[in-house]
């Protein structure tokens, strides 16, 4: 096979993986079930919430509310009494504050990583507005599986996002050396690329 071959096969099981994990998200909050590994780990489909630190803000990733403490959530889920998958979503640096808005409050952006028990780890960047001191989190921009974040930067006016990931030639399993970089901002109350 080839590398390109083995990349669409890496991205179909990726699409497969992603739809197994939204429908066994939608069974087990929908049936409500009391089997959780780390109380109280959220997933939260009622309200979002607002803190006074941005690692425990409600941040939107793939369109899930998840709600972070002290930067980190665990949830276990359980497909039957013998099968479970155990998932995590951590702040992988400490928030960058600077006005996203342009409000003159210093708001935090910073990257996210999530795990779902098997080797990828999806990598995204978050931002929080600062409401009064109290910061809500917004949507996540999705950066790739396995890259290396770098820095956050504000460039011209401009939030820079710095990472490396793989070459495209490369298998997904190689170590990331090319270098990328996203400029975001906010618009319309969500976090956006910016061309």
């Amino acid at each position: 096979m080839t590398a390109h071959s083995n990349k669409i096969i890496q991205y179909i099981k990726i699409i497969v993986c992603a739809l197994l994990l939204v429908s066994a998200l939608f069974f087990f909050f929908r049936k409500n079930a009391p089997h959780t590994a780390v109380p109280p780990v959220t997933v939260d489909q009622q309200a979002s919430r607002i803190a006074s630190s941005p690692l425990d803000a409600t941040y939107i990733i793939e369109g899930q509310k998840v709600t972070l403490t002290q930067g980190k959530i665990e949830k276990e889920i359980f497909f039957n009494a013998t099968s479970s998958m155990k998932i995590t979503v951590s702040a992988f640096n400490q928030p960058t504050y600077v006005d996203l808005n342009g409000d003159g409050a210093k708001d935090a952006i910073f990257f996210l990583y999530e795990q779902l028990g098997g080797t990828g780890t999806f990598f995204y960047v978050v931002a929080a507005i600062n409401e009064g001191g109290m910061y809500k989190g917004l949507n996540a921009i999705y950066l790739g599986d396995r890259v290396a974040p770098q820095t956050i930067d504000v460039v011209n006016g401009k939030v820079a996002v710095n990472y490396a990931t793989v070459k495209d030639s490369d298998p997904t399993t190689a170590k990331p050396s090319v270098g990328v970089t996203k400029y975001v901002k906010i618009q319309g109350g969500q976090l956006v690329e910016v061309k």
